[in-house]
């Protein structure tokens, strides 16, 4: 049997960044394994006034910590673009020496709690089909784009003569975050 890691969530509502980073170090001090933190962009969604943007927030503990994974828990396909993840995330696997993990999820559907940070910024939820999808096809797009580029046609997404995104060295682990067994 392998070795158990214990990895803590931090939620950056209603935080201020140095707090954020400040408690991820001191999770790293306290023997956590790793550090998730929560992709969002509305406070209100969490049930307070505002919250912090994750990627930089990951920037700041990647370079404030020394040992601990890092990554989004989890980034929300349906209103982050697959190649701005690659990048953030390539950004992120440099800034980190090799710790970053990449999370993805399918984010909110009609009528969840969470679709309502969508609706405040003109965005429709799409129907659970739909999203399951995206994760698929994002995970393909930011794969091609680690290998350095090329086409796809998706349903969602597309890539026409990719080059140039950086690669992840080494490539990071992608988990799928889901709430039932249709995604797995």
């Amino acid at each position: 049997m392998g070795q158990m890691l214990t990895d803590i969530s931090l939620d950056p509502t209603d935080m201020t960044a140095g707090r954020v980073v400040e408690a991820a170090a001191a999770a790293e001090r306290s023997g956590f394994d790793g550090v998730w933190i929560y992709d969002h962009f509305s406070g209100v969604t969490l049930g307070g006034d505002s919250i912090s943007d994750p990627w930089p927030l990951l920037g700041a503990v990647a370079v404030m910590t020394g040992r601990i994974s890092l990554g989004p828990l989890v980034a929300n396909v349906t209103v982050r673009h697959p190649a701005h993840i690659a990048v953030a995330a390539a950004t992120l696997q440099d800034l980190s020496g090799g710790r970053f993990v990449l999370g993805l999820g399918a984010g909110a559907g009609p009528g969840s709690p969470f679709s309502r940070e969508m609706a405040m910024v003109g965005m429709t939820p799409e129907p659970a089909q739909a999203r399951r999808e995206m994760v698929m096809e994002a995970i393909d797009v930011i794969r091609r784009l680690w290998s350095g580029g090329g086409d796809s046609d998706g349903v969602h997404y597309s890539l026409h003569g990719a080059e140039g995104f950086p690669i992840p060295v080494p490539i990071p682990p992608i988990i799928v975050g889901a709430n039932g067994p249709k995604m797995s």
